[in-house]
């Protein structure tokens, strides 16, 4: 979509269809092209081929998206009209191959298209970097209703969205149906995995992966993606898990991925009770996201509930009306915060942040906390008090205090965190277990 550019050419064919010669040469600067699909668009680009003989060389070749670059160099042999091989590198550094709503990623490293036209082979190797996929599961059995488009239809999405329709059969065409692939990948800084909605997750990922596509398949990834702790959490009900341990597991078609993660969250008790450790398993196979809750001593699901929603564990007796007025309280504003996470989650897309999420404590109070990654390393962040919490021993202007937070991964194994606000600063040092 929206191609443009300047063309200047002074090219030459003689001879016949079997056996073209070629002379002169062609020029493109200025160009622009848009991938609605990815959401991404490559411009300043600047191509020069040199036409001898049979063959195209490619002399320079250049593109710029999201602050990187991709450049391309080798020859097109031109065997007999329509028929051509390809014999071209591609060198890619920090390129913003997407940036969709929920798929975004920079690579570099080195590419190989080899082979024939009508079966291209594509190999190399490339490092993955700034990257965000959004965790689309559900429940596959609460899917909507199948819906017939009309032509119309599928030629407006097509239009709006680069959207592959059917053929007359009902069958999607496969994106590059024709072409050999096997491409290695690694994780190298900034990959996540996030969802918006509960359970909110923001997951930090690193690893190696194998693409690959044999003619006229779908692509397989495999491999292990291993989340990283520290920074990563996952959110439910209103509560941040911190990530203790996980694994990604690709064993062929994408959609048959499956996601395991264990996290836990600290309640906060009374003096001299024992401490409680709530855990969370989530784990997403196939399209279906579970979500298992328990704890550490083991409590039934409604005290781990209480946890939760109130800060203190379900009370067995039902004289005690402030326990369950504070639980009604406490749960209808969790239930408020749980929504305008999810809305502040998709707002926050638009303003090109990272983390979106509202933070609920122990006395009812809701803190809206958002950031952005500047670069791997350095994160950049905010905390602003929405809802004030109702312990009257909290006064209204520590309540309102809007603070910062930079966190700058210093080792590999060592994050360093500053957070501050009015007269207050505090330093931590966290390890990545």
């Amino acid at each position: 979509r929206k191609i443009r550019g300047r063309l200047a050419m002074n090219a030459h064919a003689t001879g016949t269809l079997e056996s073209p010669q070629l002379s002169g040469d062609v020029t493109l600067a200025d160009a622009r092209i848009q991938i609605p699909r990815l959401g991404a668009t490559y411009d300043k680009g600047q191509v020069r081929l040199r036409l001898e003989g049979r063959e195209v060389r490619v002399t320079e070749a250049r593109m710029e998206s999201g602050g990187g670059h991709l450049e391309a160099e080798g020859t097109v042999h031109l065997r007999s009209f329509p028929h051509v091989d390809f014999d071209l590198q591609t060198t890619l550094s920090k390129f913003r191959v997407a940036a969709a709503e929920d798929f975004r990623s920079s690579l570099s490293g080195e590419l190989k298209l080899g082979g024939a036209a009508a079966a291209p082979v594509l190999t190399g190797s490339l490092e993955v970097s700034n990257s965000d996929v959004y965790l689309q599961a559900k429940n596959l059995a609460q899917s909507a209703e199948a819906v017939e488009l009309s032509p119309e239809d599928l030629r407006t999405l097509d239009r709006r969205f680069g959207y592959i329709a059917g053929d007359q059969s009902g069958k999607a065409r496969k994106p590059l149906a024709p072409w050999d692939v096997g491409v290695k990948v690694q994780l190298t800084g900034n990959n996540w995995l996030r969802r918006r909605s509960d359970p909110v997750m923001a997951v930090e990922l690193g690893g190696k992966l194998d693409v690959r596509k044999a003619p006229g398949e779908d692509f397989n990834v495999f491999g292990e993606i291993k989340p990283l702790p520290g920074r990563s959490f996952v959110q439910v009900m209103g509560r941040r898990f911190e990530l203790r341990q996980g694994a990604v597991n690709l064993n062929g078609p994408l959609k048959q991925t499956a996601v395991s993660l264990k996290a836990e969250y600290r309640a906060s008790s009374p003096s001299g009770t024992q401490p409680v450790v709530i855990t969370t398993a989530v784990q997403s196979d196939s399209g279906k996201l579970t979500v298992t809750l328990s704890s550490i001593p083991a409590m039934r699901s409604d005290d781990i509930m209480s946890y939760l929603t109130t800060g203190r564990p379900a009370s067995t007796d039902p004289t005690i009306a402030s326990d369950e007025q504070d639980a009604l309280g406490t749960s209808a504003s969790l239930a408020v915060g749980a929504a305008l996470g999810t809305v502040a989650g998709s707002a926050g897309q638009k303003f090109g942040l990272d983390v979106v999420q509202v933070l609920q404590d122990r006395e009812g109070g809701q803190t809206l906390v958002a950031g952005k990654y500047v670069s791997p390393p350095l994160y950049l962040g905010f905390r602003q008090p929405i809802v004030p919490p109702t312990d009257p021993g909290t006064s209204e202007t520590q309540s309102d205090v809007v603070e910062f937070e930079v966190e700058y991964a210093a080792l590999r194994q060592l994050l360093l965190n500053l957070q501050g606000g009015g007269s207050e600063f505090r330093i931590f040092l966290r390890l990545r277990r």
